[in-house]
């Protein structure tokens, strides 16, 4: 093979506890947990290792195997165009539409 790191995440959780461990290297999901853990630091906990994995826990009811949506081209584009639009609109809902400057003389 070639000079591919392989990085390891894994559940493990037992019939019956209400808690996981998760061994984390991949950084994506060390981010994802986290950003998750920083929301719900009563649920969940971890330790960061010397390598930067983690081993972390959260409940069990929280892992959920589910497959992506499958949408139309129409539903995709209408959900484009709603993002587009959406977008368009953020500066006005912020209040930050304009930048004001002022002039000074030297």
């Amino acid at each position: 093979m070639n000079n591919v790191e392989f990085r390891e995440n894994c559940i493990e959780f037992l019939t019956g506890e209400d808690r996981a461990t998760l061994t984390l290297t991949q950084r994506s999901m060390i981010t994802k947990f986290k950003k998750l853990h920083s929301a719900h630091t009563t649920e969940t906990d971890y330790i960061q290792n010397r390598d930067g994995s983690i081993c972390a826990h959260m409940p069990v009811s929280w892992i959920r195997f589910a497959a992506p949506a499958k949408l139309s081209d129409e539903e995709k584009e209408r959900r484009r165009a709603v993002m587009a639009k959406n977008f368009e609109r953020a500066p006005e809902k912020s209040g930050h539409n304009s930048i004001e400057t002022e002039e000074v003389e030297d």
